[in-house]
């Protein structure tokens, strides 16, 4: 008996093309891959988790047949799961050259199982998991099938033989600047960040870039109580500068103590930041002010604060261009990391039946994508090609 669990999560109705399936196959495979083979207009259905039977033999590198798509579908993170599902809905059903099926595995269930599901169902290839620590548990279940992992981590402690990292690795972005300042040969840097891993991970990455140089001056990270309490937030910031109020205002403001600030924190920390670093004479118009790709949002190009203000990340206008192909399908934002879905499911749909799956995927032309272009390499690392932005008049223009 061939046992599924349903959830509700509804589908696109722009579907393309209807995938052909054999007679012989089980109706419980059949259900799995309705997800990618509705008719074009047919009415949302709920997908299936599905429970197969079949057990793969091996891993052919050349044939891509079925495809595991392992991401959260239930629970804390379904809304993560929905919103990459999403993504990889759009390149599978614009297509008409895929030939392949994507079967969906809930990560919110026991992982083991799910990931001996996976090979019961013959899949060639895990697209997943979404967090890092997963990675481990669904390749130690896969190591003896040999079946390649493209997850959506850019935790680079958990690379392995046989998993790709194609999240957005931070140090790319922050390599641009750090290079960037050193080439223009800023003597007096200070970072201010949030005092969480994420701040810690990007601090940490600029110092090791800067160390030769000897050019930070000052570090500052500041906790979550001291971010959303002003009183404390204007304290920290105003040490952080070394403000001092004049006592003739008439007087010509002194130079900024820093020629270059670094912020190393997610949009929320940066938004609130920001007013307060020019508030205490310390903004983008009299000192330069760098981020990396947290920066490259709509709602941060209209905070006044950062007008001026630098950022690298992946071509503005090409991510730019996936949200507008979003809003004409789903509406509203999307996330980064459906982006990445989307990305991935065309890179493997560009692949040549007769091409070996590793050397595709590993090969030194690099894919282009929505998320950038990104070239893979046998270590399981990725790199993104990534630009200088500065903004300017509520837009972001590439400059480097």
């Amino acid at each position: 008996k061939v046992e599924h669990e349903e959830y509700n999560l509804k589908l696109s109705q722009n579907i393309l093309n209807k995938t052909e399936t054999k007679k012989e196959e089980s109706k419980a495979v059949i259900a799995a891959l309705e997800l990618f083979s509705k008719p074009q207009n047919a009415k949302p259905n709920e997908l299936k988790v599905i429970d197969n039977t079949t057990v793969i033999s091996d891993t052919d590198n050349k044939s891509l047949k079925k495809i595991a798509l392992l991401i959260p579908t239930s629970g804390q993170h379904e809304k993560i799961g929905a919103s990459i599902l999403k993504g990889v809905e759009l390149a599978y059903f614009e297509n008409s050259k895929k030939t392949f099926e994507i079967i969906v595995f809930d990560t919110n269930q026991d992982l083991k199982k799910t990931v001996n599901n996976i090979i019961k169902s013959s899949c060639s290839l895990v697209i997943g998991p979404v967090f890092s620590g997963e990675i481990k548990i669904v390749k130690d279940a896969l190591k003896s099938t040999g079946i390649p992992i493209l997850s959506f981590s850019n935790d680079v402690r958990f690379r392995m033989d046989g998993v790709w990292l194609l999240g957005q690795l931070l140090k790319d972005e922050i390599n641009l600047i750090t290079d960037y300042i050193i080439d223009i040969g800023f003597k007096s840097i200070a970072i201010l960040g949030s005092n969480n891993e994420y701040g810690k991970i990007l601090t940490k990455t600029i110092k090791k870039n800067l160390r030769e140089s000897s050019a930070i001056k000052k570090t500052l990270l500041i906790n979550e109580t001291e971010l959303e309490d002003l009183n404390l937030l204007r304290s920290e910031i105003k040490y952080f500068t070394g403000w001092k109020k004049l006592e003739d205002e008439s007087t010509e403001l002194p130079e900024p103590n820093f020629d270059a600030i670094i912020l190393a924190g997610n949009k929320n920390f940066i938004i609130k930041t920001a007013p307060l670093l020019s508030y205490y004479d310390h903004g983008p118009d009299r000192t330069f002010v760098f981020g990396n790709s947290q920066m490259a949002q709509r709602e941060i190009f209209l905070e006044p604060s950062l007008n001026g203000a630098y950022f690298s990340s992946i071509e503005y206008d090409v991510k730019n261009k996936f949200a507008v192909k979003w809003r004409e399908n789903w509406g509203g934002e999307p996330q980064q990391l459906s982006a990445l879905g989307y990305d991935i499911v065309k890179i493997l749909i560009d692949k040549k039946p007769a091409q070996d799956l590793i050397n595709y995927l590993i090969k030194k032309e690099g894919h282009n994508g929505f998320t950038g272009k990104i070239w893979l390499s046998h270590n399981g690392l990725s790199k993104r090609e990534v630009f200088l932005h500065k903004i300017e008049n509520k837009k972001a223009f590439q400059v480097f």
